[in-house]
């Protein structure tokens, strides 16, 4: 019996639940995504190569294209017909709270359609129909127990799984919860044993894995709180481990200093994925003042054939800084970051020179012109290791009341030596807004990019379109807000 079944019976409880008991009510909203995506089809061609001037295999036209030339033919990819796609999603998120106190159901679904070109597969548009959550919860003053598809968030980040949690609220500000089950891929609601990750991994787990961990959250003085994670993910029936990890962090209160502290480490391996040291403070004038130290390596699953390929870490120094004006209509900032990388087994040809660091600087401003109209700037600077960007963004915002508003947006950007597309520009401008429609609520945007390439004039056509529009309806109310709350 596939793990899916108990899913579709435990949506049927979700639904039906307000019928069993005394019904409190539903809640829950009904989001609706309609985007359109314009891109270019990638086409092969070729050219004798007798008429493609130079020696060897790599050869570029007169206009920047390269080729790859044989004995007969120099072979190239030129831009071809515009494509649409049109994804389109519609969300259903309930609430449901019954007369048995402390009972509450939770669901997350989602439907999928393709309008566009079918020739372009959007992601996960195999799956017309998901629970991406399913879950029963029963909670009292000291503890929680839930069952079903959901989620665990930790210092290790977001993980999806089928099974259960229990959670106790134990004296002295110790909150401790178990959770295991069948795991599933970070952020995708699938399991491990999938075609969508057999197309991407060559090798990949032939068997389910399982989940299971604890996570302790502390809080010993006012000013002091902290959580530790525990997690293992092993093979279904086999001794085989996917991943075993512990994550700590902290927070300090030091009078009107904050400290942040975080730690991720591999024990499968070994290795310290990430460990960070943060601080925050008001400053005087309207000034407040944020930096970061932290070490970070790539963490990859063992299952996964990415970790066999040695990733490269780097040391990291973050910090920023905040002014606002006493009027509080004008607001500026500025950040900026340095990164020194790890040594790397690749051997690099004595001509080029890869630099090993890169540094990342920005600066920006928010000006409310009347009180319902903000202007909006931030200018960008990124040197990278192999590649370097710059622009920014600027925007006027217009508010219509609480649920209103319309925006225009304009951005450009230049990138040098960016490894797929080379060096090149980028203009884009568009309108983007907000407004109600009776109980519901509309979003769009429409956004047009313009690309002019420098180093490849004509390899592809990356001029873009893109629009997105979203219906959101509210339903049910909340009992709490009545009174009847559990």
């Amino acid at each position: 019996m596939s793990y899916r079944t108990p899913l579709v019976a435990l949506s049927l409880c979700i639904l039906l639940l307000p019928g069993l008991a005394t019904a409190q009510g539903i809640n829950g909203r009904a989001r609706t995504y309609l985007s359109h995506l314009q891109i270019r089809d990638m086409v092969l061609d070729s050219v004798p190569e007798g008429t493609v001037s130079g020696e060897g295999v790599q050869r570029t036209l007169p206009d920047g294209t390269p080729l790859t030339c044989g004995e007969e033919y120099c072979q190239y990819y030129r831009s071809g017909p515009e494509l649409g796609v049109i994804p389109f999603l519609v969300d259903l998120e309930l609430n449901a709270w019954t007369g048995i106190t402390g009972l509450r159901a939770y669901t997350h679904l989602r439907a999928r359609d393709h309008l566009g070109d079918f020739r372009v597969i959007w992601p996960k548009m195999n799956e017309p129909f998901e629970a991406l959550t399913l879950y029963v919860e029963y909670g009292r003053s000291f503890y929680r127990v839930k069952a079903g598809r959901q989620w665990q968030t930790t210092g290790l980040g977001m993980y999806n799984y089928d099974g259960g949690s229990v959670r106790m609220r134990l004296p002295h500000n110790l909150d401790v919860e178990v959770y295991g089950g069948l795991s599933l891929v970070r952020g995708l609601n699938e399991s491990h044993y999938t075609n969508l990750i057999s197309d991407v991994e060559s090798l990949f787990p032939r068997e389910d894995a399982w989940l299971g961990g604890i996570h302790v959250r502390f809080r010993p003085f006012p000013q002091v709180a902290g959580s530790f994670t525990y997690q293992r993910e092993e093979a279904a029936g086999s001794d085989g481990l996917y991943s075993e990890r512990i994550a700590a962090t902290t927070r300090i209160l030091a009078g009107p200093i904050t400290l942040d502290g975080e730690l991720k480490f591999d024990l499968a391996t070994r290795q310290t994925n990430l460990a960070k040291l943060a601080a925050s403070f008001p400053l005087d004038k309207g000034f407040s003042a944020s930096g970061e130290v932290r070490t970070y390596t790539p963490f990859f699953e063992l299952w996964t054939i990415w970790g066999a390929f040695s990733p490269v870490g780097f040391n990291e120094v973050r910090g920023r800084l905040d002014w606002i004006a006493p009027s509080g209509k004008l607001s500026a900032y500025t950040y900026g970051s340095h990164r020194s990388y790890e040594e790397t087994s690749t051997q690099i040809p004595g001509s080029l020179s890869i630099s090993d660091e890169s540094w990342r600087w920005a600066f920006g401003s928010r000006y409310s012109i009347l009180t319902d109209l903000t202007l909006s700037a931030e200018y960008r600077y990124d040197d990278g290791y192999g590649a370097s960007r710059h622009g920014g963004d600027l925007s006027v915002q217009r508010f219509f009341g609480r649920s209103s508003y319309l925006a225009l947006r304009g951005t450009a950007f230049q990138t040098f030596s960016e490894f797929r597309v080379g060096s090149g520009g980028v203009i884009g401008g568009g309108l983007q807004g907000a407004f109600p429609l009776a109980s519901a609520k509309v979003h769009g945007s429409v956004m047009y990019y313009q690309h002019d390439q420098i180093d490849r004039p004509s390899l592809l056509d990356l001029n873009q379109l893109r629009m997105n529009l979203s219906l959101e309806i509210p339903i049910g109310g909340d009992p709490g807000l009545r009174g009847g709350g559990n």
